[in-house]
């Protein structure tokens, strides 16, 4: 057991290093009802209604977790990757005690139980579900289903107990833990258990109440058929049913390559809606299917085959495309199936230590897999680098979302190093790459949008974002952005408008409420924005407009400012518009004494004084402290020997501007004050 433990931890140590990924930004650290602890509130949205927009997913289950380790660890991803493996080695235990069961029931030896679980422990395809912190509900769900059937079968009484307890586990983690009600019958079926009616009757009724609240909870959170609206999933109903079923070949064909050979490790499955029946990926699942035929005909005799089989096959029918599914495929799917897939062949190396030795050197190859595929996972560049490497153009869907994700994660790091251009461009072409090839993808107007929002295009933005409002009705978080560029350009009353419309399709939208806020601050409407701030909560995306606020109100409010905030710098933009120009200066001033290296706050701070406040003094004091401070800009020459003009000194000002032509004679301004300068000595003559 210890051997087994310390295995899975060096094979996955690599994670415990790994920031957040993809969906772990939308489900923790951007997830208001994580991030504030607001467990109730959590059994009352769907998976990503708060930071995405609708979706189809109940699983409070994994949310509740995740808002439990935010308020231990915050936002240290390590503790969340901790829990992912020290969930998967609890998920290994249960599996060794299911082998267990089973070889027990087939006079099979329980000492080589070893042999499948440390064969899950390892699978590479499981590393999906380890690595990756939202495919948590995978190792959730199958402790759920796995135990619920371990404590179905019990006689002791604490059974009834567990066993709903691990029933609201399975279905609250994921929604195929339903499978749970085929997986206990087809358990019961090849596996005669001393259970009574009775007993079955008891825990199966147990069972109505939890269901029957369950779906009325669900009905009332989740839209119906979201799913088959996306313009993101893998089958779209253009594609018609006939294409849709010719896919599950292919589809069953990567399931069971990636079950026997997990090597190719990708995000992203590869696969194409099926266009022919002479296509390698259709052949290569028709191949598979026949093989798997064969199989089953050969093995139809063996009990333990058969229940894996049909174990392994249950487990992926909802992830085959039988029924309009949103991916083509995914690793992590694979984490319950490979339950019976090891428990099979896991007891075939039992026989003699010629099988030992094959299934040594086996564990060591996938352990040493998983343990390379770590490195891909380290950031979100490097994973999405790694699928749009290996996702061919043909898969829409894969190919799609591994560009438009890659770009995301540029523009991430973009931001953090000050907007780097090469990472901003980088993103662009992307987001141009997908419009190009897949001009039907209407997510491409949204990417291109925040560049330009972050370029401060407002323009172009404005176009984008407009687009993608009318491609996607209905979305709040697209009207919300739009609103916000309306407010760039100074449309505050459309803005204002567009935000009413949002709160009236989500009233508890807290960064539309936020936003609203700055607009009424702008307009000068102090107390209704300040009515407005108190009204809103601060969330992880409405979190800098929120400090903004908070700032400008203790300004007004005449409040000692503590530490210097990047948000400063917007709230002098929102000062300047609503005309408060004395608490600007106010503001300017204390980042100044904050930031004593910057030249540019300095300069601000001279111009207001000068020209906003018209207070020529505190200007002449702030534009000779700017030449004594950074000698080398000679934007405070200028100004200096502008204003003493204004004050019709120019003695001072020709002194001045001599001083700036000796020290910048090349300066784009330079030609002319020489002029000026000439004039005024010719004059003096």
């Amino acid at each position: 057991l210890v051997f087994l433990v310390l295995s899975i931890f060096i094979t996955y140590s690599q994670a415990l290093f790994n920031g957040f990924f993809y969906d772990d930004r939308n489900l923790i650290v951007e997830n208001p009802l994580v991030v504030n602890h607001k467990f109730l509130d959590i059994w009352k949205t769907d998976l990503f209604e708060t930071t995405r927009g609708q979706s189809q997913y109940f699983r409070p289950m994994v949310v509740s977790l995740f808002a439990l380790e935010y308020l231990i660890s915050k936002d240290n991803s390590f503790f969340y990757h901790l829990t992912n493996i020290i969930l998967h080695i609890l998920c290994v235990l249960l599996v060794w005690k299911f082998s267990e069961l089973i070889f027990d029931k087939l006079k099979i030896n329980k000492i080589y139980a070893f042999f499948p679980a440390f064969l899950f422990a390892l699978h590479p395809a499981n590393s999906q579900s380890v690595y990756w912190i939202a495919a948590r509900g995978d190792v959730l769900m199958t402790m759920g289903v796995i135990g619920g059937i371990l404590s179905f079968r019990s006689r002791q009484k604490i059974s009834y107990l567990f066993f709903p307890l691990a029933f609201l586990l399975a279905i609250l983690s994921k929604e195929v833990g339903f499978l749970i009600f085929i997986l206990i019958p087809l358990y019961l079926l090849f596996f005669r258990e001393d259970i009574t009616k009775k007993e079955i009757f008891i825990k199966s009724l147990i069972l109505i109440p939890i269901i029957a609240v369950y779906f009325v909870i669900r009905f009332n959170i989740v839209k119906p058929g979201y799913v088959f609206n996306s313009e993101e999933t893998f089958w779209l109903p253009e594609h018609g049913h006939f294409r849709r079923l010719m896919t599950v070949f292919p589809i069953w064909g990567y399931y069971l390559g990636r079950s026997f050979f997990p090597f190719y490790l990708n995000f992203e499955s590869g696969l194409e809606m099926f266009s022919g029946i002479f296509r390698w990926q259709f052949l290569l699942g028709l191949v598979s299917v026949i093989v798997t035929i064969i199989g089953v005909i050969l093995g139809r005799k063996n009990k333990l085959f058969k229940w894996s089989f049909m174990f392994y096959l249950i487990c992926l029918a909802p992830v085959l495309n039988v029924f309009p599914i949103f991916e083509s495929g995914m690793e992590h799917y694979l984490y319950l199936p490979l339950v019976a897939f090891c428990i099979f062949f896991g007891q075939l190396f039992k026989k003699n230590k010629s099988t030992i030795l094959i299934f040594v050197i086996i564990c060591i190859i996938f352990s040493v897999t998983i343990f390379i595929r770590g490195f891909a996972w380290r950031t979100e560049i490097e994973i999405w680098k790694d699928a749009a490497h290996k996702t061919a153009v043909y898969d829409r869907h894969g190919w799609i979302r591994s560009r438009v994700n890659l770009a995301s994660a540029y523009i991430s790091r973009g931001l953090h190093n000050n907007y780097q251009s090469e990472d901003i461009f980088k993103a662009e072409s992307l987001y141009t790459e997908v419009q190009n090839q897949y001009p039907d993808y209407k997510g491409s107007n949204i990417g291109l949008g925040n560049i330009a929002l972050i370029r401060g295009d407002y323009p172009a933005a404005l176009d984008y974002i407009s687009q993608a409002v009318r491609d996607h009705p209905g979305n709040y978080f697209l009207l919300n952005k739009l609103a916000y560029i309306y407010s760039a350009f100074g449309e505050n009353e459309q803005a204002k408008q567009i935000i009413l419309e949002v709160l009236q399709m989500k009233p508890d939208y807290d960064e539309a409420k936020a936003n609203l806020a700055v607009i009424y601050f702008v307009e000068g409407n102090i107390e209704k924005s300040y009515r407005q701030f108190l009204n809103t909560e601060v969330t992880p995306r409405n979190y800098e407009v929120m400090e903004v606020l908070n700032i400008l109100f203790s300004i007004l409010q005449g409040q000692r400012l503590k530490k210097y905030q990047p948000q400063m710098l917007k709230a002098v933009d929102i000062l300047t518009q609503t005309g408060l120009f004395r608490q600007k200066a106010q503001l300017l001033s204390f980042i100044s004494s904050e930031i004593p290296n910057d030249s540019n706050i300095l300069y601000s701070l001279s111009i207001c004084y000068t020209l906003e406040l018209n207070d020529p003094e505190l200007g002449l004091y702030s534009f000779v402290q700017g030449i004594e401070k950074f000698p080398n800009d000679p934007r405070f020459y200028k100004g200096l020997g502008l204003l003493y003009l204004t004050l019709n000194d120019t003695v001072n000002s020709v002194s001045v501007f001599k001083q700036y032509l000796a020290k910048f004679p090349r300066d784009s301004s330079a030609v002319n004050i020489s002029n000026f300068v000439k004039q005024w000595e010719e004059n003096s003559n």
